[in-house]
């Protein structure tokens, strides 16, 4: 974020970015405000009355980049208008408003990308739920055998196994297996693999039409986010649910995502709903 000094009102001489690099502050310490005699709090307004800088020439020894940098910026004057606080986008790209998304690109560290990211991010997915299938893919539930390296024995609450790992719960769990094989049968066209492994690779096969790819991965979803709420819910002595249960939960929370989405009219996804409603019946 800089700072484009037109009236010089509102722009801090020393704490806002107004020269193009960074804060004059960041550049000088304090020791700035000893040879540039300008006070801390001022406007860069203040610092330039009557049409010229009032700093010191003592500052262009110590300082001389920064004072020829100040000598050199326009001057502000107030006919020009507020100043405008400009939003860094690319490299050397600023515009005078806000993208998180832009920001978001220059602030993470990137990492290479991954075969399965839209698996987990899409325009049809709810949120909450990416963020459990995310930390799925990355391994990063806390599932008995994570637990285990903090001392604490855990079994699978859905079917009992001794080693509760995220491969025995999808899908390798008879539970989880289960609600998963009947959902996905229809749209996979064979039985589902228990394995994650072949299930991932199955999953991101591009042979199939869009309609059945964006509710498989619907299901992914859901089924994932669900069965880890079922888990959770028996570990902390919640009541259980039968798979049939499950499945109807994973139906109505599937139906209502696709109603919010609201495809209407000329939409190429306005038959999602009933192709979804298809495929259920059929399990």
């Amino acid at each position: 974020m800089r700072c484009e000094v037109r009236s010089g009102d509102s722009t801090f001489f020393w704490f806002d970015n107004w020269l193009g690099t960074r804060s004059i502050i960041d550049t000088t310490g304090d020791l700035g405000l000893r040879y540039l005699c300008i006070p801390r709090q001022a406007r860069v307004a203040e610092a330039c009355p009557n049409e010229a800088w009032g700093m010191r020439g003592r500052g262009r020894r110590v300082f001389g980049d920064v004072y020829t940098a100040i000598e050199n910026a326009q001057k502000p004057d107030a006919r020009r208008g507020s100043d405008v606080i400009l939003w860094k986008h690319n490299e050397e790209d600023f515009k005078d408003h806000f993208s998180a998304a832009r920001t978001w690109e220059q602030i993470r560290v990137r990492g290479p990308e991954v075969p399965w990211h839209h698996l987990v991010w899409f325009t049809q997915g709810v949120p909450r739920h990416a963020f459990i299938v995310w930390l799925t893919f990355k391994d990063r539930l806390s599932t008995g055998v994570r637990m285990r390296q903090w001392g604490i024995a855990q079994g699978c609450m859905l079917c009992g196994e001794p080693d509760e790992s995220r491969d025995h719960l999808f899908f390798a769990c008879p539970y989880t297996f289960t609600v998963w094989s009947n959902l996905t049968a229809t749209l996979l066209g064979t039985v589902a693999s228990p394995d994650w492994t072949t299930m991932v690779t199955s999953l991101l096969r591009r042979n199939r039409n869009k309609m059945d790819a964006i509710l498989l991965r619907m299901i992914f979803h859901t089924t994932i986010y669900l069965v880890w709420k079922e888990r959770n819910s028996r570990r902390h002595l919640g009541p259980w649910v039968t798979t049939e249960a499950i499945t109807r939960q994973i139906d109505k929370a599937i139906r209502n995502r696709i109603s919010s989405l609201k495809y209407t009219g000329q939409h190429k996804l306005e038959s999602l709903f009933r192709r979804w409603v298809e495929v259920y019946i059929r399990q």
